[in-house]
């Protein structure tokens, strides 16, 4: 492609040409900023729709970069097909030709898996020009596994979530929200609250007004990523089977669920089901739990409780009642905790008698259980899940104890525990009484 064609093109994705744009503060912005202190790529990842271009673009407002970067979006249809490292090396030459001659300080690779050894590219920005590298991608074509090797090193991965409770608050113009602003708007954020957890955190969902639209994006995002992003990408033939364990997963948020009992159900090996399941992780879809213990053999043969990443596809395809809020409380929770900890500290905790407490926190710093319960007063807490999170703090020695209500706040002393009751949305924001 000639060189004045490829700048016509990125005219419409960069600010030195038509771009223009006006966007949100994300939390992944200052992360970003940060990462890129250091000489590596910064790779950008997370499930569809989630904002991760926004935030390149935003960042390169943050730093007055407007004019001083390059912004290489790999999914225009006017780019030819198979498109490989020489055509990057040929985008950088044009901005060098029609732009500055000295070259951008910042790359930004836009939807990198559809271009050929993009990692060759990156790391040529890097190591020979001292340019600074981001690339984003669909999560599930743009694998740490695929590039971990040419990339060894020189690389930082930033996950990025559907937008936080903190993050949707700032899109509806409640901005740097202090204890006492907090209190004041208390109404308000509560309605928004509402809405927060129906219809979740899809940036451009959480823009849109009508209910029905809202509905009518989240369906097409879900089938978007089941299809594209899971059944293209894995080139799998059981269409029927994935479609019905997807809906199985999403229609028991916050149950345990078997492999097996699924396989049984829609007539297909186990070996299947675990494959479905890691694709749904791959493109972040769901997210499964173990059970906690202190043996990692048994963690590792636990059964799993499964979360999706935005609480809009449970209440919207997984079932018709706000009568189980209690689960969309619950899988909010899940999503936040993996926002703070990681994947990786995130376990449920059941006893040989089947008690259970939602969630223990185990990232090496404190240990930390939390229970989730759909309760406006201390009346409506059942004294099963009380008895249940001091009978864990017990077993796993663990002192700090959370009931997360619908909202009921308060700070009780029961069996010589200390126990720590917040409302959800106040926990949300990481207000602590």
């Amino acid at each position: 492609m000639e060189q004045s064609r490829i700048i016509d093109i990125l005219n419409d994705y960069n600010f030195w040409g038509n771009f223009n744009t006006s966007l949100y503060e994300r939390d992944s912005i200052s992360i970003l900023k940060k990462n890129l202190e250091v000489p590596v790529v910064n790779v950008v990842k997370g499930i569809r729709r989630s904002g991760k271009s926004s935030i390149a673009i935003k960042l390169i407002q943050e730093l007055k970069l407007e004019k001083n970067s390059l912004i290489i979006n790999l999914e225009d249809p006017r780019l030819p097909m198979n498109i490989d490292s020489n055509f990057l090396m040929q985008a950088l030459e044009a901005y060098s030709i029609y732009v500055d001659a000295k070259g951008p300080k910042l790359v930004v690779i836009d939807e990198a898996q559809h271009a050929i050894d993009w990692e060759r590219f990156a790391r040529y920005l890097i190591e020979t020009k001292k340019i600074k590298c981001i690339v984003t991608g669909s999560s599930s074509q743009l694998l740490s596994e695929e590039y971990a090797t040419s990339l060894t090193g020189r690389h930082i991965d930033l996950l990025v979530f559907p937008l936080s409770f903190s993050e949707f608050l700032r899109f509806k113009g409640l901005n740097d929200l202090n204890k006492l602003e907090i209190e004041k708007n208390r109404l308000l954020i509560q309605r928004l609250f509402n809405e927060y957890i129906k219809f979740g955190g899809f940036p451009e969902v959480v823009l849109t007004k009508d209910e029905d639209i809202k509905k009518k994006m989240l369906n097409n995002y879900f089938e978007d990523i089941l299809i594209k992003d899971i059944v293209k990408r894995y080139k799998i033939k059981l269409l029927p089977q994935i479609e019905s364990v997807a809906k199985d997963c999403l229609s028991n948020i916050g149950n345990i669920v078997s492999m097996r009992r699924i396989a049984n159900s829609y007539d297909i090996s186990l070996r299947s089901v675990e494959r479905f399941f890691k694709f749904f992780e791959n493109a972040y879809l769901f997210f499964f739990i173990k059970k906690f213990s202190f043996s990692k053999r048994k963690q590792e043969r636990s059964l799993l409780k499964a979360y999706t990443i935005d609480n809009g596809f449970y209440s919207i395809l997984g079932f018709k009642s706000m009568e189980q809020i209690d689960k969309l409380m619950e899988n909010l929770v899940a999503i936040e905790l993996v926002r703070r900890y990681g994947f990786d500290n995130i376990f449920y905790w059941q006893d040989y008698q089947h008690h259970e407490v939602d969630f223990v926190v185990n990232d090496n710093k404190e240990r930390e259980l939390i229970q989730v319960t759909y309760a406006s007063s201390l009346e409506d807490i059942r004294d099963r899940e009380i008895d249940n999170i001091i009978n864990a703090s017990r077993q796993i020695k663990c002192n700090k104890l959370i009931i997360i209500t619908w909202d009921y706040e308060a700070h009780r002393k029961y069996k010589g525990k200390e126990l720590l009751f917040l409302p959800i949305w106040k926990w949300l924001l990481n207000i602590e009484k």
